[in-house]
């Protein structure tokens, strides 16, 4: 009877999920729902592990998961399906807790600079820069600020309780201090992604092991962004090193990461919300991709494995075949 009852509130809350709007075309009510909902979250002890919040739960998978060698959720063919049922999950707790059938995560318009600018400079929402100098937390006239809300921090301690950004400033990598990722991608860049034909993967479907070539070559590898040679066309060591070992792709989607850095550039960036938006984003793109390229591209040996690694027990969505058809399946 237990699970019957689980089975119903999973029907109940994942019924007419809607379409994703861009966080640049929400109402100021929807603007408020979403940032009340965030801060329920927060209060709420996670009904997969109560030791943490809801939302901190979120944080800690996603820091967890990060390594691609041990786990599915980055540089690799699985990083579209992964992240596909992680915000889907995200959104689901998010309308249970709220308790708002119809609340939606927006996405991102990442090749529009208006809607990204309206995003990261609205402080009555999820908006805010942090200090100038570190550990660059964020604006204390922030809706976000560091007494109203307060990031996951990782076991190591690497990762600071406030919430940290550092909007635009770059990271400078290498001996020579290379500045990468002060600038966004171009909408023309978004826009080859998904005119120009590129299989969904390639083997060894494993970004960290692949040539230049390969990686020019898949769209999943394009589309994060995992590539260790710099724009000025030198190998990076530090790229190489980010790749292999946090999934840290530098280029498309993972270069929003770099541009806002703080706790979004970390393996706890789901402490950031403006995550949430981001990867509704990408997946879009993905959704976009499949729509003009269709699926039979991906990789059928890898269509029935498990991803999540037992950390969201009785989801009806584990695998990549549970979300490729995610009009009709979430």
């Amino acid at each position: 009877m237990l699970s019957l009852l689980v089975l119903i509130g999973v029907i109940k809350f994942s019924a007419s999920l809607g379409i994703r709007k861009s966080t640049y075309d929400l109402t100021q009510q929807e603007k408020h729902d979403l940032l009340e909902a965030i801060f329920l979250m927060k209060e709420t002890p996670s009904s997969y592990n109560s030791s943490f919040s809801a939302y901190d739960y979120f944080a800690y998978v996603h820091s967890t998961e990060s390594n691609p060698f041990k786990t599915y959720g980055h540089a690799q063919w699985s990083t579209f399906p992964w992240h596909r049922i992680f915000i889907h999950l995200f959104n689901l707790e998010m309308r249970k807790i709220a308790n708002n059938p119809t609340l939606q995560l927006p996405y991102m318009e990442a090749p529009n600079p208006d809607a990204v600018n309206d995003l990261l400079s609205d402080e009555t929402f999820l908006g805010g820069d942090g200090d100038l100098l570190p550990p660059f937390f964020i604006s204390n006239t922030s809706a976000l600020n560091c007494d109203d809300f307060q990031t996951y921090v990782q076991e190591d301690g690497l990762y600071p309780s406030c919430l940290s950004r550092s909007i635009g400033s770059g990271v400078p990598i290498d001996e020579d201090k290379y500045i990468m990722n002060s600038e966004l991608p171009s909408k023309a860049e978004w826009d080859e992604l998904i005119t120009t034909y590129r299989p969904f993967d390639v083997p060894p479907y494993f970004s960290p092991n692949f040539t230049e070539e390969q990686h020019q070559s898949s769209f999943t590898s394009m589309a994060d962004g995992c590539s260790s040679i710099r724009p000025d066309g030198k190998y990076s060591p530090f790229l190489k090193f980010a790749i292999d070992n946090l999934g840290g792709c530098p280029y498309m989607h993972g270069s929003i990461h770099w541009y806002v850095g703080g706790t979004l550039l970390s393996s706890s960036g789901p402490g950031d919300p403006l995550f949430f938006t981001l990867h509704s984003w990408v997946d879009l793109m993905w959704s976009r991709y499949q729509k003009r390229w269709g699926d039979d591209s991906f990789p059928e040996i890898k269509l029935d494995v498990d991803m999540m690694n037992n950390m969201f027990p009785g989801s009806l969505w584990l695998t990549a075949n549970d979300c490729l058809d995610h009009e009709a399946s979430m």
